[in-house]
């Protein structure tokens, strides 16, 4: 198994981060914006709206997390309970669809 780093790499966090890198270098190559091409392709990536989400006002929640499909290597929850987006996000917006704030405080970038 490969690894990195942050430590082993699984075929999913491989193909995560490759798709990142290959979508970033084909946005570049038609000189279009990463979110852009991202939101034509139907792709959600997550933002955190700091001032929305209810952990950063001290308000236990996690809903996003837990709905994730790919788990930690995607969206962990920090030792505040606040939601942090990781390198093996898939941009499927289940977090975002998720999010209990209205409007969500998970935006798509």
């Amino acid at each position: 198994m490969a690894s990195t780093p942050e430590g082993p790499l699984d075929r999913r966090g491989f193909f995560s981060r490759g798709f990142a890198e290959l979508f970033g270098k084909a946005a570049e190559a038609v000189g279009e914006r990463v979110e852009d091409v991202a939101a034509a392709a139907g792709l959600r990536f997550p933002v955190v709206d700091a001032v929305r989400c209810l952990p950063f006002r001290d308000v236990a929640c996690g809903v996003c997390a837990r709905v994730c499909p790919v788990g930690e290597a995607a969206l962990r929850l920090d030792e505040r309970g606040r939601p942090v987006i990781g390198g093996a996000c898939t941009a499927c917006g289940q977090c975002i669809d998720a999010c209990v704030t209205a409007p969500s405080s998970l935006q798509s970038s």
